[in-house]
């Protein structure tokens, strides 16, 4: 038996169904919410002041609410799961494990994925949430998009989609190759420009989950991050894995969640530390193009500023 395939059999199938259906309420929330909340801001706790990006401190009420729904369907999992979770709610107090216990798996959680967009009154939102066993391995992902009435389920049986409560057995990637790259906090202006030489079009990530899912799907052509937290990141991670999609760093590297470095706890919060960069790239993309991409982010000279300053000493070519 593999690895993925013994962490995935050790895990109660009750946890994962308590996950699907917090996460189906959670969006209720969240959408009934929109349009009725106002961005009341968040302290990125690991970007100074200096450097911080404005779009990426977007918080509401609804992040909050839809948190406490979630943890509160979890608590009686709290004996064996941590939770990497977004926000600092009560219900997290809940959760912290003695300083001598390590939780057999993770729960980690995003209740509002591209929250800008959500204050705006876009419908590229998202609920997300991942299960993470002992060594970082992702085995179980569910993101909701509730405007799009849109759910993207992965477990080690497969991927599917519901769309309007109907299940679709099957994943189908798009048959027209994307030309559009989310990218942020990773290129300098040399960098962009560099990147656009190359026939693509560039735009900031308007929802981490469902722009990594897009490019997995062919509906992006790549997804480029630098600095990312891993419940941005990582929960489409086990989605983006069953359509053949490994995440890179800048160096063409493969990424997998055993590249995380979890920080002391802090308080009840189990913290990790961001993964420097991170790039997933549709198969879509010919090899030469994809390399020549990878040229360009191995390249020190069309990284950004913030990138370079906070995250570029974590990660060195092999």
């Amino acid at each position: 038996m593999s690895d993925n395939s013994r962490v995935a059999h050790n895990l109660p199938l009750t946890v994962f169904k308590a996950v699907q259906s917090a996460v189906v309420d959670a969006g209720e929330i969240v959408l009934q919410c929109r349009g009725r909340v106002r961005n009341t801001g968040k302290d990125t706790y690991d970007l100074d002041h200096s450097v911080r990006n404005i779009s990426g401190m977007a918080k509401t009420d609804a992040d909050e609410m839809a948190q406490e729904l979630i943890l509160a369907r979890m608590l009686p999992f709290r004996s064996v799961i941590d939770v990497n979770a977004e926000e600092d709610t009560p219900l997290t107090k809940f959760f912290a494990l003695p300083s001598a216990t390590r939780a057999k798996w993770t729960l980690h959680m995003d209740p509002i994925d591209g929250t800008a967009a959500y204050l705006g009154g876009k419908d590229d939102f998202a609920v997300g949430m991942a299960l993470s066993g002992h060594g970082g391995i992702f085995t179980h992902s569910v993101i909701l998009a509730p405007a799009r009435r849109v759910t993207y389920v992965c477990t080690p049986s497969g991927a599917h989609i519901t769309h309007n409560g109907k299940r679709k057995s099957f994943v189908q990637r798009s048959a027209t190759p994307s030309n559009v790259v989310c990218e942020k906090r990773l290129l300098s202006a040399s960098g962009r420009r560099a990147v656009i030489q190359l026939g693509f079009v560039l735009t900031e990530p308007s929802s981490a989950h469902l722009d990594i899912i897009g490019t997995a799907m062919g509906t992006r052509a790549a997804f480029l991050y630098g600095g990312s937290n891993v419940h941005d990141s990582l929960v489409p991670l086990p989605f983006a894995r069953a359509l053949g999609i490994a995440p890179c760093d800048r160096f063409g590297h493969i990424i997998t969640g055993a590249h995380m470095r979890e920080k002391i706890r802090e308080g009840h919060f189990v913290r990790f530390h961001r993964i420097p960069s991170i790039c997933y790239v549709s198969p879509l993309i010919p090899p030469p193009i994809k390399a020549a991409l990878f040229t360009i982010l191995s390249n020190s000279r069309n990284l950004s500023p913030e990138y370079l300053e906070r995250f570029s000493k974590q990660e060195h070519p092999v």
